[in-house]
């Protein structure tokens, strides 16, 4: 190796940690996200979260939108399907191994002392007692259900997360017949993301579990009275939220496809909240109506 690949090689590992120090340092001595609740997915150091000077004339709005991610996979296409059972079978007729042989044998011979070990292990799980245990959780199993009662209902008033679970849901609340994402209005001082965290606990008590991918918006619009709306994505992930949210009449989960059915404060609305609400299962370019 060249001297300048040594020197390198050498000088990484004591660079590294030197930059981790001075992040210790410096997130200990500046945090700038708030600890609002204790999760594993909360990715930013406590502490006090500095003001946020801002002095025009036009408040800000944020709206976060609270989706529950889908509870189960997929149905395979049939394509899909035909092209994983064509492989198998090819799999079966034409083994991965050298020279053809059977893949136990080939570990057995290459591994003697690990497959016995794994030889007497997998022998004291078969004894009667343990059978016996299996055999009892395969008679109580039972498969659930893929088409939930609620979806079989299919009620207006969709006000249950047990429903549509391949897809994802969106949280939206409804006031004089208008529809709309829970909404907050940012105070002197607070930066938009500090703004999402003080409304996530005065409507949920912090009984909500959840996520957020980013401090920036996803999204924004400018109101008619010259006020701005931002949208946050969160992702719901336990808890109880609690109800009517801010003086609500109602709220609803619902799918990206099924916001189109709800009437929104605007066309505008409607178009930046269908934007910033993102799901794979359906295709993203669907026409919306003005309500």
């Amino acid at each position: 190796r060249s001297k300048a690949t040594v020197s390198v090689l050498y000088c990484f590992p004591q660079m590294a940690r030197r930059a981790a120090l001075s992040a210790q340092r410096r997130y200990a001595q500046n945090p700038i996200i708030p600890s609002h609740q204790e999760t594993e997915m909360q990715l930013f150091p406590s502490g006090k979260q500095p003001m946020v000077l801002y002095k025009g004339g036009a408040p800000f709005h944020v709206a976060y939108i609270l989706q529950r991610e889908p509870v189960i996979t997929k149905e395979k296409h049939p394509f899909e399907r035909e092209w994983e059972e064509m492989v198998n079978e090819e799999h079966k007729k034409y083994p991965r191994t050298p020279e053809g042989g059977n893949l136990p044998e080939l570990v057995k011979k290459a591994f003697p002392d690990a497959y016995r070990s794994l030889s007497k292990e997998g022998a004291y799980w078969k004894e009667p007692k343990f059978v016996q245990l299996e055999l009892n959780a395969v008679r109580s199993f039972k498969i659930a259900q893929r088409i939930t009662a609620e979806d079989k209902a299919d009620t207006k008033e969709k006000k249950t997360l047990n429903r549509r679970l391949e897809q994802r849901l969106f949280l939206i609340t409804c006031k004089d017949g208008v529809w709309s994402f829970p909404t907050v209005t940012r105070a002197q001082g607070e930066s938009l993301y500090s703004t999402i965290l003080r409304g996530m606990k005065e409507d949920h008590k912090n009984a909500v579990e959840f996520h957020n991918l980013s401090m920036a918006p996803s999204s924004s619009i400018m109101n008619d009275d010259g006020s701005q709306t931002c949208f946050f994505n969160l992702y719901y992930l336990t808890g109880m939220p609690r109800f009517p949210i801010r003086g609500a009449d109602t709220h609803a989960w619902v799918t990206r496809n099924e916001l189109r059915e709800y009437t929104f404060p605007s066309i505008e609305y409607k178009k930046a909240a269908y934007s910033a609400c993102f799901d794979d299962y359906l295709p993203i370019n669907l026409p919306i109506n003005a309500n």
